[in-house]
């Protein structure tokens, strides 16, 4: 899977941020830098997938548009879901050989 990536960058942004959001209210500068941290993570995700969808020469210009608006108007939700379609799309346009 090529976007394992981008999917370790998105688990590990979320559980970051739900640490930070356990935290004491007592320890604010760390509670603030581990909730900083881990929304970080996740912006990081949100770009990478956003600058895949711009540069990709096999995603045609209608539905570049398309997944543009998906994943600027429902961010984590645009991105999951292109992941798994962009994924699907390309194992089955992948050939298979066989051996004899």
């Amino acid at each position: 899977m090529k976007h394992s990536r981008a999917l370790w960058l998105i688990a590990t942004g979320t559980l970051i941020f739900a640490i930070g959001l356990f935290l004491p209210l007592t320890m604010k500068v760390f509670r603030t830098g581990v909730l900083i941290a881990g929304a970080a993570l996740v912006f990081l995700f949100y770009l990478s997938i956003l600058f895949e969808v711009l540069t990709s020469k096999n995603i045609s210009p209608s539905r570049r548009v398309f997944w543009l608006v998906a994943i600027i108007c429902v961010p984590i939700l645009g991105n999951l879901i292109y992941i798994v379609m962009n994924d699907s799309m390309k194992r089955r346009q992948t050939p298979r050989f066989q051996n004899y």
